[in-house]
């Protein structure tokens, strides 16, 4: 059967420097024998978003901010079908897949896949990490919440984004335990070029696509303010435009610390004793 690989995330693991990478060696991935698709139905920029809004009706996808839906799942697949069909591994990365696929989809998304031979990648990360890079980013998207508040929603009852185990035990269900690569995101450490060195045949050397980093605190708190101005939207553009500084990194206080820690204690134990990931 031939192969294919969903890389599913998690958010804030690195997930767009990976995909900058494969989409920038689509070439060499292909002369090495795997594809990274780009046909519009499945594709939108650096990601697969389209396929995973496929699942998604217009309107759903829309308000779950997927971006790049052209066609309906039937159609997407077909069309993934008929690009893949010469290739030996294929290789699918849209961090949508799971931070919006619910039970239902995972296993539509797997009889959809029944002629491949499947594996799902997924990228866990501190939650410490996770929340700091969590909070500049819904910064930028244009929230006000200070981090103290933006905490207060992140630890709250029945919240899963810090839940590794929530999501791996959802995939690992209907795909198998044997199919779930976990890969361990090391701080300072290139994630593009594990995540690479474990999915791809003879991959490119991956120097120069870490992306993203998250801005310095001082910046975090200056578009902050920006997004509480009167015109938002202008403010936030000029936010942009004068860019960053150097400066200290956000950091919690050790009070916002040991909430975060105890939010994740169980789910930290169960990543060690199921995948033997253990975080510094």
């Amino acid at each position: 059967m031939r192969r294919l690989v969903l890389h599913i995330g998690l958010e804030k693991t690195g997930s767009t420097s990976f995909q900058a990478y494969c989409s920038e060696n689509r070439a060499r991935l292909a002369a090495a024998g795997a594809l990274y698709p780009a046909n519009p139905f499945c594709f939108l920029n650096l990601n697969h978003a389209p396929l995973a809004a496929s699942y998604f009706s217009a309107e759903e996808a829309a308000a779950l901010m997927i971006a790049g839906r052209r066609a309906d799942r039937a159609q997407a697949i077909a069309a993934l079908k008929a690009e893949s069909a010469g290739a030996g591994l294929t290789l699918i990365s849209a961090e949508h897949l799971s931070s919006r696929f619910d039970p239902a989809r995972i296993a539509a998304l797997a009889a959809d896949l029944a002629d491949y031979e499947v594996s799902v990648a997924i990228v866990v990360r501190h939650p410490l990490a996770r929340a700091r890079a969590a909070y500049a980013t819904t910064v930028a998207s244009g929230r006000t919440l200070t981090l103290a508040a933006f905490l207060d929603e992140l630890l709250a009852p029945g919240n899963p984004y810090l839940s590794s185990r929530r999501t791996l035990e959802a995939w690992s269900r209907v795909f198998g335990r044997e199919r779930m690569i976990v890969v361990a995101y090391v701080e300072g450490q290139d994630i593009v070029s594990s995540l690479a060195g474990r999915l791809l045949p003879d991959p490119p050397q991956a120097a120069g696509f870490r992306l993203n980093a998250s801005p310095p605190a001082a910046e975090i708190e200056r578009r902050r303010r920006a997004n509480e101005a009167p015109l938002p939207g202008v403010a936030r553009r000029f936010a942009r435009l004068r860019g960053g500084s150097p400066g200290p990194a956000l950091t919690f206080t050790p009070e916002q610390a040991e909430r975060i820690a105890a939010h994740a204690a169980d789910d930290l134990d169960w990543l060690r004793r199921e995948y033997g990931v253990q975080f510094s």
